[in-house]
């Protein structure tokens, strides 16, 4: 009898690592990093100039079915926005830890050594330094100064755009649509918008 049960929880245990091995195939994880072309809409009207920064971290992608996966990120990225007029330049420096969550449709056929995909979803951003600066005015105005107090602390957002990989490597190509206002000191609903261009590396 304790031969049987035993035969039985090792049959059970068999097919539990097994099940984990399955769902591991098509998983893959690696680091990605590039440029971000970032700038801010006040009362829906979006600035003509842009703060150029960067992005870089990891991700995880997890298959939930032959052609869709979810993937989970987080990076650091640079967001905000620069003007100039009249030789004077005012710029809002803000830097986030970005964590979206993507729900990924790829295409091709399977082994193909190219796959484009489409990806989409949510994104919450944790502030790490928010940071506005002056220069050109030949006044008391010039500097840098810190306005993480008149900053909200998350910026929740939606991210939407496409990819291709070629084995190992990848590209892709995003737009970040802010969804909160991000200003905590009443100057208006301002909302952060992020054109992004990143490369990305496999490890597995």
């Amino acid at each position: 009898m304790f031969r049987g049960m035993s035969l039985l929880i090792a049959g059970v245990l068999m097919l539990g690592w097994a099940g984990q091995a399955d769902a591991m195939v098509g998983m893959h994880a690696g680091v990605k990093g590039g440029v971000n072309i970032a700038n801010q809409s006040t009362d829906g009207t979006e600035a003509a100039d842009s703060r150029n920064g960067m992005a870089i971290g990891g991700w995880v992608q997890m298959p939930v079915a032959p052609m869709f996966s979810v993937q989970p990120e987080a990076y650091f990225s640079m967001k905000g926005d620069s003007e100039e007029s009249g030789g004077v330049t005012a710029s809002i420096n803000m830097d986030y830890l970005e964590v979206p969550v993507l729900a990924k449709a790829t295409f091709g056929a399977p082994g193909s050594p190219i796959s484009p995909s489409l990806f989409a979803g949510p994104s919450v951003g944790f502030n790490i330094s928010s940071k506005a600066k002056v220069e050109g005015s030949g006044t008391s105005a010039d500097g840098e100064f810190d306005v993480k107090d008149a900053t909200k602390s998350t910026d929740f957002g939606f991210v939407f755009g496409g990819a291709v990989e070629f084995g190992n490597f990848g590209l892709d190509v995003r737009y970040s649509k802010g969804l909160t206002n991000v200003s905590d000191g009443g100057s208006g609903d301002i909302k952060n918008n992020v054109i992004s261009i990143l490369g990305s590396l496999r490890f597995f």
